[in-house]
């Protein structure tokens, strides 16, 4: 945690991927800052706060064509703020990036062009910035649009639990890792609504997601990235090029702890 938060800050995030950095290891403060010395958590916490967005995100909110990146960096600026630490980023505060997701539909929604994968990963980031506390102007919007999700990810579950495979990212394990965290938070949402009957649908679908995942469990605990058994090490196929094995790994055990996180 340790070596983390402080290549985060340095700009020295592994394969240039410290977009995806920051919410997980503000989760992972949350859970880890109780069982720590006093002196490690306020370590973190003070690398956490060097961050500076313009110069360690590789996707900037002023490009021309904002992606799911940002979507995952907004979450983590978020949470910064919520807990005080110096944000400097103007366009990576939620609401330009909800903005950005309210018009842009496709990405919460599915339309044919994106893979269900990455349909699924921008509607996982918007959720946890609305679990988090975003209420601001785009909150209802966005509300809707995760809603409506859930309901199409229910509908197209596999009976093993599975994301029907297609597209790039396909048969990546954190496609089953995001579906039980939405699963989870909607659980506990239709819960609290007091539609028992939803809440008892998105709790099986999390639940059944167990199945695919520890299949794909390594020897040393974490899962491997795609569905072979082949050494992360070797970066075989798509390993190659699109998923190095530290940005996927933490992304599908994910700091929130991935299966059952929000039961």
């Amino acid at each position: 945690m340790s070596f983390a938060c402080a290549s985060l800050a340095d700009g020295d995030a592994a394969d240039g991927h410290a977009d995806f950095y920051t919410v997980l290891l503000m989760h992972a403060d949350r859970l880890l800052s109780p069982l720590v010395p006093e002196s490690d958590s306020t370590s973190w916490r003070r690398d956490l706060a060097r961050i500076v967005p313009e110069k360690i995100y590789r996707r900037q909110p002023t490009d021309p064509t904002p992606n799911n990146w940002n979507l995952v960096a907004v979450a983590g600026e978020w949470m910064r703020t919520k807990a005080a630490l110096p944000t400097r980023c103007p366009g990576s505060r939620p609401r330009s990036t909800a903005r950005w997701s309210c018009s842009r539909r496709g990405a919460c929604t599915g339309i044919p062009t994106i893979p269900m994968a990455y349909d699924h990963f921008a509607r996982l980031w918007v959720l946890d910035l609305l679990d988090e506390g975003y209420r601001g102007r785009h909150a209802a919007t966005l509300e809707e649009l995760v809603e409506r999700g859930v309901w199409t990810s229910l509908l197209m579950q596999s009976p093993w639990g599975e994301l029907p495979c297609g597209g790039r990212s396909a048969h990546h394990q954190w496609n089953e890792a995001q579906q039980s965290v939405t699963f989870e938070s909607w659980a506990s949402r239709f819960a609290k609504r007091g539609d028992l009957a939803a809440s008892g649908a998105c709790k099986r679908a999390a639940l059944l997601l167990h199945l695919p995942l520890d299949r794909w469990r390594r020897p040393s605990g974490e899962l491997w990235v795609v569905k072979n058994r082949l050494d992360p090490a070797r970066r075989h196929g798509y390993e190659s090029v699109l998923i190095p094995f530290p940005v996927q790994s933490a992304d599908g055990g994910d700091a929130r702890d991935g299966v059952g996180a929000r039961g």
